[in-house]
């Protein structure tokens, strides 16, 4: 922040419109059928080589790492339709 700004002050500045506002997080439900999103709690082993099984399926070279991941995503899918 410069100071001695004509105008801008501390309230009207940057600082000023952090200090006086409160971050807000919105989700929204993309699959709004779903029971239960990958992503929430709790978090396991299982559901770890499901996720990173998904960033395989989708962005490696390899067949043999796409199949991999294509497997350990289909393990963790059930978990989207049963509320735990």
């Amino acid at each position: 922040m410069i100071i001695k700004e004509s105008g801008i002050g501390r309230t009207h500045g940057e600082m000023g419109f952090y200090e006086m506002t409160q971050s807000l997080t919105i989700v929204k439900d993309t699959l709004p059928f779903v029971k239960k999103n990958l992503w929430w709690h709790p978090y396991s082993k299982n559901l770890y080589n499901g996720l990173k099984g998904l960033i395989n399926l989708l962005y490696s070279k390899k067949l043999s790492l796409k199949l991999k991941g294509f497997w350990d995503l289909l393990k963790i899918l059930p978990r989207i339709f049963r509320k735990e």
